[in-house]
């Protein structure tokens, strides 16, 4: 009888060093999973600042586009102009005048 007690002292005494064996491993396992989600919850949050970045700088963008568009718009009724080719004609138009101008104006300072 003692020695099947003593049989089964030695037989509880492996199940336990193999089972806190497993715990220990499961504990180094469970440390490196904490680990990796708090990388991930903090790569997360890296993400989302950037997305609110770029959100943010597309915003600028496009509200200086429309800024552009209006201004565009504003040139083209000022010019009368219904296209981009009938503006780039006044305009060059505009700039072949100016130059005229301006070397008229050079001759009469030298005279």
């Amino acid at each position: 009888m003692i020695q099947q007690h003593m049989a089964m002292n030695a037989e509880h005494a492996l199940v336990t060093e193999e089972l806190s064996s497993e715990i220990a491993t499961l504990k180094q396992q469970k440390a490196k999973l904490e680990d990796r989600v708090a990388e991930l919850k903090k790569s997360e949050e890296d993400n989302v600042q950037k997305s609110k970045d770029i959100n943010r700088q597309l915003q600028m963008v496009l509200t200086m586009y429309v800024k552009m568009q209006k201004d565009f718009q504003t040139v083209m009724s000022t010019a009368g102009s219904q296209n981009i080719e009938e503006f780039v004609q006044t305009y060059r138009r505009m700039v072949n005048i100016n130059s005229v101008w301006d070397l008229q104006n050079r001759f009469q300072v030298r005279r």
